[in-house]
């Protein structure tokens, strides 16, 4: 999940737009790229394909068994989007680590914090002694990008689908500290390749998925729980979108072919959230299927129109895929805090709540905390934006 500012629109247009909203806040509706030539809103529609089934998986709706795979097509969208902007950035010979953890900053504090804040109060208010205890070391562990170790060691044989995770209010910041860690490394990794073996980054990078991929394979039957959380059986899931990225396939040019890749994918990823379930080994082979799926999805959609890119730029799910970050952030707290309020099981009618609740949030959260960060017409400044990152991290740790 990325972000960047707004590309072709001049200053007047930007300023045109300033004056016209006033001080009233304005509701986009969309994404922060959609009026740049290059943005595809059928990947934010993929995005809403990805969060729902984790959504409906959480709240335990029939035909979701698998719905948890959704996060896995979220790492290879990051792979393919961030990628196509470092590439773009080494290849012009502009990249900056500053400008880069800039973006990463503004795309994942600013609603990442404002769940913290609200978890912090309502830990405050419902959580038992000991359950806060906990919570205040997973709130550390979120703070430095290492809660999937944290879980990871927390969770013993029955790791992320054992009862007692029902109970850890941030253990979905599993999946930013596995996306933050690789961005730590992956900047510098293809900034090397580029600069010093540019005719073989493409053969090290499949090196380095099929190397991951047989970590995963290993792991999910004998580390079952590393398997799950830990960076290096995962890092093949975001190589592979940064593989599409890098053009390292030809790009599909009848339409034949791109309707069928687009179709194939779709059901790639019905197929594992309809059948998985969360007693079979997971990731292990089981994840191509979503990874799969995602890729075939977006590198059916490089290259021209398709039936399944149509789809999914269709807005209500591409809205759904605009507030995708904030929705994931917000969902799970709000059904840790209504179950613990509950004392058990949710009815229909208090899961129902619990997601539209869940919705209203992210969208509050995409207009009001999200969209004064991103952009070319934020306010906040990149001093400003490091200065604020620090505190909230200090902030966070303080509390925790």
């Amino acid at each position: 999940m990325i972000t960047s500012g707004a590309m072709g629109i001049s200053p007047q247009v930007q300023e045109s737009d300033r004056a016209r909203r006033g001080i009233l806040p304005h509701l986009s509706f969309q994404s922060k790229l959609a009026r740049s030539s290059k943005y595809r809103p059928d990947i934010d529609g993929l995005r809403a394909i990805a969060v729902l089934p984790v959504i409906f998986f959480h709240a335990k709706v029939a035909g979701f068994s698998g719905g948890f795979v959704g996060v896995d097509i979220f790492f290879v969208i990051s792979g393919y989007l961030i990628t196509s902007i470092i590439a773009k950035d080494v290849n012009l010979e502009r990249f900056s680590y500053v400008s880069f953890y800039d973006r990463r900053i503004r795309r994942i504090f600013p609603a990442l914090f404002g769940v913290v804040f609200f978890t912090v109060l309502a830990g405050t208010v419902f959580l038992a002694p000991a359950d806060f205890l906990a919570f205040g070391k997973s709130l550390v562990a979120m703070t430095f990008f290492v809660s999937n170790i944290f879980f990871q060691m927390k969770g013993g044989t029955d790791g992320y689908f054992g009862h007692t995770s029902d109970s850890e209010a941030l253990l979905h910041t599993w999946s930013l500290s596995v996306e933050e860690q690789f961005y730590l490394f992956f900047p510098t990794a293809l900034v090397l390749l580029t600069r010093w073996a540019k005719r073989r980054t493409i053969q090290y990078l499949w090196l380095a998925v099929i190397s991951s991929f047989l970590v995963n394979l290993w792991a999910t039957y004998y580390r079952p729980s590393s398997a799950f959380y830990v960076l290096i059986p995962r890092a093949w899931e975001l190589l592979g979108g940064s593989l599409l990225a890098l053009k390292a396939v030809p790009l599909l040019k009848r339409r034949i072919s791109r309707e069928f890749a687009g179709l194939a994918g779709l059901g790639l990823i019905a197929w594992a959230v309809c059948v998985f379930t969360r007693e079979a080994p997971f990731p292990g082979w089981r994840a191509l299927f979503p990874c799969l799926g995602a890729w075939l999805i977006i590198y059916a959609g490089e290259n021209g129109p398709s039936f399944v890119r149509t789809i999914l730029s269709f807005r209500p799910l591409v809205f759904i895929g605009v507030i995708s970050y904030s929705l994931y952030l917000w969902h799970w707290p709000m059904f840790v805090f209504a179950r613990y309020f509950s004392a058990g099981e949710l009815s229909k009618v208090e899961t129902a709540i619990a997601i539209i609740l869940s919705v209203v949030m992210a969208f509050v959260s995409y207009e009001f905390i999200e969209s004064p960060f991103r952009g070319g017409d934020s306010p906040i400044t990149r001093r400003q934006i490091f200065s604020l990152g620090l505190a909230a991290s200090v902030l966070s740790a303080a509390v925790g």
